[in-house]
């Protein structure tokens, strides 16, 4: 997984592992600058507009990632599903959960808008938004399970794939005070969610970006809305 700083630099890191501190920031010509540890069984990274590193991960890292502490927090960052680090790698935010008593078991989604991070989780599938990585918001939704990428243009989002016979969906929806309705439906012409023959299924800002048998496909959410 790859992405890159504001300065230049960019961030590598695996989505398993074995080693601390195996993701590294790179120089623009390759060199290694430092290392970090931002666990095990990640499923997205996302560095916004202000150069905080966004990081979901799936089951497998929220439920492992054990021996992995921070002082500043009871559990392993991963066991809050998404969470925020600043360019040196500290904890500078951690998700409340993806409804208000529910924890975060798997972070289907990522996407970051500006300095504004925004996600769709399981269980239940809520969108929630961290504005400015000071405060989470959340709104209820009926997107299948197993979203795969969140386009945003506020309020309107575009969620695209789930599990099984929602694998080639792809739904507009209006986000209002507290739930994400659905407001249009479309079939892609080939699965991005699971199973999916895709390279790339992903997200950023208000765009979608499927890369698939060599081709990369990108829409954005006003093509949807027209």
């Amino acid at each position: 997984m790859v992405d890159r700083f504001s300065d230049g630099r960019w961030l590598v890191a695996s989505a398993r592992k074995s080693e601390r501190l195996s993701d590294r920031i790179l120089a623009d010509d390759g060199r290694e600058l430092g290392r970090m540890e931002l666990g095990d069984g990640i499923m997205h990274l996302k560095i916004d507009g202000s150069d905080r590193i966004w990081v979901g991960w799936f089951d497998e890292g929220v439920f492992g990632n054990q021996a992995w502490r921070v002082p500043e927090l009871e559990w392993p960052p991963s066991a809050y599903g998404l969470a925020a680090f600043d360019s040196e790698g500290k904890v500078v935010r951690v998700s409340s959960g993806s409804a208000p008593d529910d924890p975060i078991c798997d972070c289907y989604a990522l996407n970051v808008v500006g300095s504004d991070a925004w996600a769709c989780t399981f269980p239940g599938s809520p969108i929630s938004m961290s504005d400015n990585g000071t405060r989470f918001r959340w709104w209820r939704t009926s997107l299948p399970v197993g979203v795969t990428a969140l386009a945003v243009e506020a309020p309107h989002f575009l969620a695209a794939g789930g599990i099984g016979h929602d694998s080639d969906r792809v739904i507009l929806g209006c986000l209002d005070q507290n739930e994400g309705t659905p407001v249009g439906e479309w079939t892609l012409p080939f699965k991005v969610g699971y199973p999916s023959a895709a390279a790339v299924v992903d997200a950023r800002e208000d765009c979608l970006h499927v890369v698939i048998d060599g081709v990369w496909h990108s829409w954005r959410i006003d093509q949807f809305q027209t």
